[in-house]
């Protein structure tokens, strides 16, 4: 709620807490045609994938908070 994401009123319906040993990505030449591959196909299947290893790239904190608002968003529209 400090940080604007969340009022008050909002409900937190899930939530998955998991400590991973390793937390980087590893890049080969196909990551991108495979990640996206996936992803798509997830999305087409109601499944939404956020953070590092959902999105299957390196990125911090504040990039898997954005990527959680956005996919909330799109849900509620």
């Amino acid at each position: 709620m400090k940080a604007g994401i969340l009022k008050s009123s909002d409900r937190v319906l899930a939530e998955l807490c998991l400590d991973i040993p390793c937390a980087y990505v590893i890049y080969d030449r196909h990551h991108r045609q495979c990640s996206d591959l996936v992803r798509t196909y997830l999305r087409e299947n109601g499944i939404f994938t956020i953070g590092r290893y959902g999105a299957w790239e390196y990125s911090g904190m504040e990039d898997a908070i954005w990527q959680g608002r956005q996919a909330a968003e799109e849900i509620m529209a």
